[in-house]
């Protein structure tokens, strides 16, 4: 209930505010990021994405994984595999609507969950992320994703997954191209 009444309240206060395309930088960017055991209850990970166009947000979500993560690792290479179905299903899309898109760029902040995408090893850190999240390297070994690091204060997608501050709450919501 409180949750809703804060929403409630940001929306009050917010009426002019809305997506706005142009004002951003042209093409496709892409930001993944995950808050490992985040959810008090279940100790689940979030995952958040955002896919801006042409400087407007135009696919976003902020949902629990579907398992427990282990590390923050698995929390962000989860969210990474998450993140790739939407890019592949925008990609397609793009397609259709003859825009040219050859392979998603997506910027990440974990490093380790970057080695791991790139780099197919299996260690005791890493052996037990599920089969299902392992598409992901497949994906961008045929070069349709790639992952570029980008720092945790770049990150747009950090308001999706965890508390931010108000600047920082500001900033992603710019970045989204909110305004």
């Amino acid at each position: 209930w409180t949750a809703a009444k804060t929403v409630l309240r940001y929306l009050t206060g917010t009426p002019d505010i809305g997506i706005t395309f142009g004002a951003g930088p042209p093409g496709l960017q892409v930001f993944c990021d995950a808050d490992h055991a985040g959810d008090i209850d279940t100790r689940r990970s979030t995952t958040g994405y955002a896919f801006i166009f042409n400087g407007g947000a135009i696919s976003w979500a902020s949902r629990l994984q579907p398992t427990v993560a282990a590390s923050t690792t698995e929390a962000e290479y989860i969210a990474a595999a998450t993140t790739i179905k939407e890019g592949l299903w925008l990609r397609k899309l793009f397609q259709d609507l003859s825009l040219d898109l050859h392979t998603v760029a997506i910027c990440a902040d974990s490093q380790t969950a970057l080695k791991l995408l790139k780099n197919p090893i299996v260690s005791n850190r890493s052996k037990h992320i599920d089969v299902v999240h392992h598409f992901a390297r497949e994906r961008v070994a045929r070069n349709e994703v790639t992952f570029e690091y980008i720092s945790t204060e770049s990150m747009v997608a950090d308001a999706l997954t965890k508390p931010v501050p108000a600047t920082k709450f500001n900033f992603c919501r710019a970045g989204m191209g909110l305004s």
